[in-house]
């Protein structure tokens, strides 16, 4: 399912950052490192391999469907909106 507009991982950080009023940047890490931090955060093996091997074999995607709205009855909103409605979750 999608929102409205297809978004890169440093997109959301930034849109999020907006909502925060404060700088937040999208670091992208070499997938040792991502492996080993997240084994430190204690994530379960299989689940970091997934996450790991799901950024390999994503293809890149600029589809946008109108899924939310067939299902729910409206429009999916924006990351930008879900970040000012969340707002007080990261502070």
């Amino acid at each position: 399912m999608t929102g409205p507009e297809v978004l890169s991982r440093a997109d959301q950080v930034a849109r999020l950052g907006a909502a925060l009023r404060r700088p937040l940047r999208f670091e992208s890490l070499p997938a040792d490192l991502a492996r080993s931090r997240m084994r430190a955060d204690g994530r379960p093996e299989p689940l970091v391999e997934a996450l790991l091997a799901a950024l390999v074999r994503r293809p890149e995607s600029n589809r946008i469907t109108d899924h939310v709205e067939r299902l729910t009855g409206r429009p999916a909103g924006t990351f930008a909106r879900w970040a000012m409605d969340h707002v007080a979750e990261f502070s």
